[in-house]
């Protein structure tokens, strides 16, 4: 660190911790300083850490990780001199700290060093019984005692002799697992470290019959010996199975991976020669210790280039195959730059890794680094090497030493390595596995396979060795109950401290142990020798005197006093553990009956570090001495979101976003900035989150109180733009493995300045849809690979015929295909041949075609589509321009131009079938002219095409059958015919352009010659979202006589009543005062008996089948009268009645009944509507009827009423009476206890008292209506609803209803038939045929445009100002559908269900104005 500035204080500094001293702390602990200040000195007390700064973050900030990631945090004044700070452990790592005083003439350092501080995953903290499997001995050799004594053994050996390579049967995977429930359900282990399972030598180096696991020819592939033949299961997917069997069980697996070290022929020799460690002659090393040289082993050279990244790519691989550590074998012999780099990057993807040091050919000083620096968690004690009292005591004290400071070393009874100690005797055995494991610091403690049956024959990892397996004789019993000792008591968990008490004796061993935490002790106590009785004694306090009891065989054991102290007779080899708390035996009885994989205390380990990390995300590094971890475990178990919420002192958001099995495997889920995503399941699981292309973070979870199980991610930094990814979930449910994956999207707070005009081949997003309208009705709408048809309603021109009013549409000009000719052939002006593609004002949109014509010329060809405003007219410009490419055709050289224009005279809802007549009639109905042609419509209208530069030949052609995919997929008529008459030609040089003019004329005009239209493209190539999106809400606006109506999408539909009522409010906070007048106005003159239009057909207004349009009028009426701020506005005339009578009209009608069946309970005030009569209206078959009184009314007719007493002066009171009966009986009727959100509908097949009527449990977002128009003004009430509707969002709509189980019934059926399952009736794909499929998906799944900025809204209003930047990243995330689909719309709707795919219109009227309403409502102050 930089010391600049320092000075030596006058009187000395102290410190806790001791400068220059070593800890070894957990995630989920606390760190504490305490700083005292010599005589006369004074400052501010500080500490400087790089701690909590994890590699990713600090990767990007301080290439020099960790040195340069330092800051200084305050210290608390504690007294006069003193200072104190409480930090929290939450990352695993190695940092450093010191304290410091700053003065005004410098800072002040303590002297001696900083305080290294070893942060170890939460999980690694203690009761790891590790299982060492090699599954090789899982085969023929696994009942036997020796090899040698197999039936072939002789035969094999033969065949050796002279000189052939055999490969005898072998353990499998799948051997293995069918005794997992065995080893971790009998025994107790819980960690399972299988040797290397890498391909083996089969003949050039190899050695031994089976060949070293550790003679690897690839770290990454599996050797195929270990897997059965299976041609559903290759060997990788074979282990995937074996760990998901482990996983299942609740243990982990640890993986031994030699990256010190390669076989012969590995992948490296031929990939990477120069890789391998070589001596000056050019020989390849072999790696070797303790005096031996492992001759089939080849070494690497670790300072090549490349390496370093290999090693980390192989760790990453086996943790995408589900290992959750790894045995480093031979570590020391790798540098600890290469270990910093893999542990840092495999721990930014799975940040809880085991690393697993076997160091045993090391020196100590190596074993304290790579535990310490390089981050490792584990090592290998060397207690099993040691066996006389002297040499035990002296080891326990280095162990426990290097354990508290460095990292916690595992007592291995026995590994692969060394004798079996069933080879001296059973006595033996037992002695060492009771004594390695009750010595074990924080009960880690393993052993090799083979142990538990007493195997005598060593481990030859060159052969396979016999395990013994199922004798009589074993320490089955044994082990299970020193792993129930370890798992349970807490002296077993970290924070122990292990005291060496001194014994007379030289063959007794006595060792206390104390637990502070829990004022827990036990005294283990030993005789090293196995063949002879010994006596124990041991100086003892009060509590040392006994009685005790022995926790290994739960009998009272007496001790005998003596001067000072006490004595205790031990048998040979005998091993005791003793308690002063007699129910400390029962305890690891019941546990024994009932065991666990892993001890409770290891779970609340995990949930302390998450609180931990929670605290500190919101409060950053700062002293947490207030923070109570215990009531932080407590609050998360009970309710996970409200500990959430109450950590957030930014707003009551909890801001976690919940990811649930298994609903949400068919959703993708939105993350905003700032926010936690919790994984919950009903079962236990394993995930994997992975974002772009990167792993980054992988959690177990944890079980809470209430039976559900729950891991939690952090949240990911804003990274600016939105980030893909996905969770990749493996469940453990009773009927099996499950494995799926769910969509995750994680949001940007950083809003779009600008969106695109312009879009260059190859970008992303890019456009698949242009629209233009004319504002009569008629459409353009062009696929960009214009040349392609998608659906029906694709048209150059879809005229609107009617003067007056829109109308069904009339496709009379569908395609036009475009060619250049050059030199004899032709290039087609196709997407092939895209370079990119603009839209802006005044047009439809701009293509620029690259065109290559041979001989290595390229000529550029501009079309630009344009609609002409009040017209039925279209125009085609072509234009040769100039390029910036060296290889263009000379700009005098002209090219040809052939256009041939495809036609139809048909009904847009229709398709066009040659053989019915058109291809008889069409071509005698053709006119041609020199540049072009009339087509006689039908109806009595004429279609005239003509070119302003060149000349048109009559060539009749019929495409038959074109393919319309969006039709297909809709279960319609899927192929329309085509008819074109001929073809137009030009010629064209460099600045040359030429128009095709398209328009329906009155039958009798004259010839009519193509003429250019007024230019009104600006050059924007960008504009602002809200710019954009209040242009493209033009297109929907609508002459209607002398007013204004709104299109409600497009492409199919024409005016409707709610929509265009729904709009006004987009329009109102555009500014567009007069749009918004003139639609009211349309639309009040239609009022009638407090009815309106439900849609329009022409002039035709007789379908009021709706509830909700008239009271949409009536709240549009009120934001209107309130944005000209005018109380005048009530007066506007609206076809001879002002507004305020149409309005009492309506709510006087509502009241008392309308023709159509609306009326207004007496005794709730609620409105009861018929069936259909919703926005959620599908009839025929009826699949949403919502009869009764339905949720969204209730907001609607209240917030009427809440208008209605501001503007009523006479009856205002009577009106705001029955607002507030309203309100009251919303909150009663409809509110659901379990969850505060509110019913859908209180169902009714006729008007009955809404008391009377069945709430439905329902989840829809129409609920949200009742936030935003302050029905539910509680903001907790508020906040219920609108988090209960979470599971509804999907990037850019909400589904319109959950997909979860219903109580209430919602049967569907279709001509008898039953189309759903009535209890769980979601259907998230909108495709299909319209009755069986469509329209049960359309209201019960499906995903709403306009419904999206509503949540938005309704998260603002439940969290105020601390919500609007989740609202507004939530809305700014439609803006990709703006530029994917068609450009500068949103559509109508998408599938609730992954991918989420668009459905319905292109575009879609109030999702538009819906976005631009709540995106200025968000953005204002």
């Amino acid at each position: 660190m930089n010391l600049s500035g320092t000075r030596k204080s006058v009187g000395p500094l102290t410190q806790t911790p001791t400068p220059g001293s070593s800890l070894v702390r957990y995630e989920g602990e606390i760190l504490v300083f305490d700083l005292r200040l010599g005589e006369g000195e004074g400052g501010e007390g500080v500490v400087r850490t790089n701690l909590g700064f994890t590699a990713p973050e600090v990767e990007e900030a301080c290439p020099a990780y960790p040195e340069n990631a330092w800051r200084d945090i305050p210290m608390i004044p504690a007294g006069k001199g003193r200072f104190v700070l409480t930090l929290p452990v939450t990352e695993a790592g190695y940092f450093e700290a010191t304290c410091c005083v700053k003065q005004a003439g410098g800072i002040l350092w303590v002297q001696g060093g900083n305080v290294k501080i070893h942060a170890k995953p939460a999980a690694t903290c203690c009761s790891s019984i590790i299982y060492n499997a090699f599954l090789r001995q899982f085969g023929p050799s696994m009942l036997l005692e020796r090899e040698a004594s197999e039936p072939c053994a002789e035969a094999t050996a033969r065949l050796e002799r002279e000189g052939h390579t055999v490969i005898p049967p072998s353990g499998t995977f799948r051997s293995f697992a069918r005794h997992l429930d065995f080893i971790i359900g009998r025994l107790g282990c819980n960690v399972i470290q299988l040797l290397p399972v890498n391909p083996l030598p089969t003949t050039f180096g190899k050695m031994g019959r089976f060949g070293s696991p550790y003679a690897a020819l690839s770290f990454t592939g599996v050797e195929p010996s270990l897997a059965e033949f299976d041609r559903k299961r290759t060997p990788v997917e074979q282990f995937t199975d074996l760990t998901d069997a482990i996983h299942e069980r609740g243990a982990k697996v640890i993986l031994d991976l030699a990256a010190n070290h390669t076989g012969w022929a590995a992948w490296v020799h031929e990939a990477h020669p120069e890789w391998l460690l070589r001596r000056a002659d050019g020989e390849i090393v072999s790696p070797g210790a303790w005096g031996v040289v492992w001759a089939d082993l080849t070494e690497l050279d670790h300072s090549s280039p490349g390496v370093a990244d290999h090693l980390t790519e192989a760790f990453l691989t086996w943790c995408h195959r589900g290992v959750d550590g790894f045995r480093c074998d031979a570590g020391y012999m790798i540098p600890p730059r290469i270990w910093i780099q893999v542990v840092r990057t495999v721990r930014a993807a799975y940040p809880h890794t085991i690393f697993l040091l076997e160091g045993l050919g090391g020196g100590i000083d190596a074993t304290r680094e790579i535990l310490g620096r390089c981050g490792f968690d584990w090592g290998y004690s060397e207690l099993f090497q040691n066996e006389d009292k002297r040499a035990v005591e002296n080891y326990l004290r280095e162990l426990a030493g290097i354990s508290r400071e460095d990292g916690l070393l595992v007592n291995f009874a026995e590994t692969h390595d060394n004798n079996r100690l069933a080879a001296v005797s059973s006595c033996y055995a037992r002695h060492r596995t009771a004594l390695c494991a009750l010595l074990s610091c924080n009960g880690s403690f393993g052993f090799a396979n083979g142990v538990e049956w007493l195997a005598t024959e060593k481990i030859d990892v060159h052969g396979s060795s016999g395990l013994n397996w199922g004798s009589r004789e074993n320490l089955v019993d044994h082990l299970a109950r020193l792993a129930t000792i370890l798992k349970h008591h807490p002296c077993y968990y970290e924070g122990t401290e292990l005291s060496v008490l001194d014994s007379a004796s030289e063959e007794t061993v006595v060792v206390r142990r104390d637990h502070d935490a829990t004022d827990k002790s036990l005294w283990v106590v030993a005789n090293t020798d196995c063949r002879a009785p010994a006596m124990a004694s041991w100086s003892a306090d009060t509590l040392s005197r006994g009685p005790f009891w022995d926790l290994l065989t739960g009998k009272r054991v007496v001790v005998t006093p003596r001067a000072g102290g006490v004595a205790l007779d031990l048998a040979p080899g005998e091993v005791l553990c003793l308690t002063p708390d007699a129910g400390d035996v029962e305890a690891v009885a019941t546990h024994g009956r009932a065991p666990s994989v892993w001890p409770e205390h290891l779970h609340r380990k995990i949930l302390a570090a998450a609180c931990l990390k929670v605290h500190t995300f919101y409060h950053g590094l700062t002293d947490c001495s207030d923070f109570s971890i215990d009531d932080a475990v407590g609050h998360f178990t009970r309710d996970p979101e409200g500990y959430l919420r109450r950590e957030n002192p930014f707003s009551m958001e909890t801001r976690t976003v919940v990811w649930r099995w298994p609903m949400d495997r068919h959703r993708e889920v939105m993350v905003p900035p700032d926010h936690f995503l919790m994984v919950c399941c009903p079962h236990p699981f394993r995930v994997v989150r992975e974002v772009g292309a990167e792993t980054c973070g992988a959690e177990t979870g944890i079980r809470l109180p209430s039976g559900e199980v729950t891991a939690l991610f952090m949240p990911r930094r804003d990274r600016g733009e939105t980030e893909h990814g996905r969770l990749c979930l493996t469940l453990y449910a009773p009927d099996g493995i499950h494995n799926g994956t769910g969509g995750i999207r994680y949001l940007t707070a950083r809003e779009p300045k600008r969106l695109p005009l312009q879009f260059v081949r190859g970008d992303h997003p890019f456009p698949s849809i242009v629209i233009g309208s004319n504002g009569r009705g008629a459409l353009v709408r062009v696929p960009v690979e214009r040349e392609r048809l998608t659906s029906k309603y694709d048209a150059l021109l879809a005229a609107n015929l009617n003067p007056a009013c829109p109308e069904d549409r009339r496709v009379v000009w569908t395609r036009c295909r475009a060619w250049v000719t050059y030199g004899g052939f032709s290039f087609p002006l196709a997407l092939e041949y895209l370079e990119r593609f603009r839209t802006g004002k005044g047009m439809v949109g701009l293509w620029t075609y690259l065109v290559p014509v041979g001989n290595g010329k390229l000529v550029q060809v501009e079309m630009r589509i344009e609609g002409v405003e009040g017209e039925n007219r279209t125009r085609l410009c072509f234009r040769r321009t100039a390029a910036s490419f060296g290889r263009m055709l000379e700009a005098e050289e002209p090219v040809g131009l052939i256009l041939r224009p495809d036609i139809e005279d048909r009904s847009f809802h229709h398709t066009t079938k040659a053989y019915t007549g058109p291809e008889t009639q069409w071509p005698s109905r053709i006119v041609t002219e020199k540049r072009g042609f009339f087509f006689d419509l039908a109806g009595g209208h004429r279609f005239a095409l003509t070119l302003s530069d060149g000349s048109y030949h009559a060539s009749p052609k019929w495409d038959y059958m074109v393919p319309l995919p969006l039709e297909q997929e809709r279960g319609l008529d899927a192929t329309t015919d085509l008819f074109s008459p001929g073809y137009m030609e030009t010629m064209l040089c460099q600045g040359d352009s030429t128009v095709v003019d398209g328009q329906v004329v009155p039958k009798a005009a004259s010839p009519l010659y193509s003429r250019a239209g007024p230019v009104m493209d600006d050059g924007e190539l960008e504009l602002t979202p809200d710019a954009l999106m209040d242009r493209s809400l033009s297109a929907y606006l609508v002459h209607r006589e002398e007013h204004k109506s709104v299109i409600a999408g497009f492409p199919w539909f024409l005016d409707w009543g709610r929509d265009s009522l729904i709009c006004v409010r987009g329009l109102l906070a555009a500014g567009r005062h007069g749009d918004a007048t003139a639609v009211l106005t349309q639309f009040g003159q239609f009022e009638e008996k407090g009815t309106l239009p439900n849609m329009i057909l022409g002039r035709n207004t007789g379908n009021r089948d709706t509830t909700d349009a008239p009271l949409w009028f009536a709240v549009a009426a009120f934001e209107a009268a309130e944005a000209v701020g005018d109380e005048s506005f009530f007066e506007l005339d609206m076809g001879g009645r002002p507004l305020r009578e149409i309005l009492l009209s309506i709510a006087r009608h509502y009241s008392d009944g309308t023709p159509n069946g609306i009326v207004t309970d007496p005794l709730s005030g609620l409105v009861f509507s018929p069936a259909h009569f919703t926005w959620m209206d599908t009839d025929h078959p009826a699949c949403t009827p919502r009869s009764g009184y339905c949720i969204e009314i209730q907001a609607l007719w209240y917030r009427t009423l809440t208008g209605l007493g501001r503007m009523d002066k006479e009856g205002g009171a009577a009106w705001l009476a029955l607002a507030r009966n309203v309100q009251t009986s919303v909150l009663d009727l409809f509110t659901c206890n379990a969850t505060g959100a509110l019913s859908d509908c209180l169902h009714a097949e006729t008007p009955v008292p809404a008391v009377q009527a069945a709430a439905d449990d329902h989840l829809r977002p129409n609920q949200l209506l009742a936030v935003t128009l302050g029905v539910v003004e509680d903001p907790v009430r508020a906040r219920k609803v609108v988090e209960a509707c979470r599971e509804l969002v999907v990037p850019g709509a909400m589904r319109s209803l959950a997909d979860r189980h219903v109580a209430y019934p919602l049967p569907l059926t279709w001509e008898g038939l039953p189309l759903n399952d009535p209890h769980r009736p979601y259907q998230g794909v909108y495709q299909g045929d319209e009755e069986r499929e469509r329209k049960p998906a359309y209201h019960n799944g499906t995903a709403w445009g306009w419904l999206y900025p509503l949540f938005c809204e309704a998260w603002f209003c439940a969290f105020g100002d601390g919500g609007r930047k989740t609202a507004l990243s939530l809305l700014h995330e439609p803006l990709h559908q703006v530029l994917s689909g068609c450009y500068g719309h949103l559509p109508e709707i998408m599938d609730g269900s992954v991918p989420h795919v668009q459905r319905g219109c292109d575009a879609q009227a109030w999702s538009v104005s819906e976005w631009l309403r709540v995106k200025t409502l968000l953005s204002s102050d």
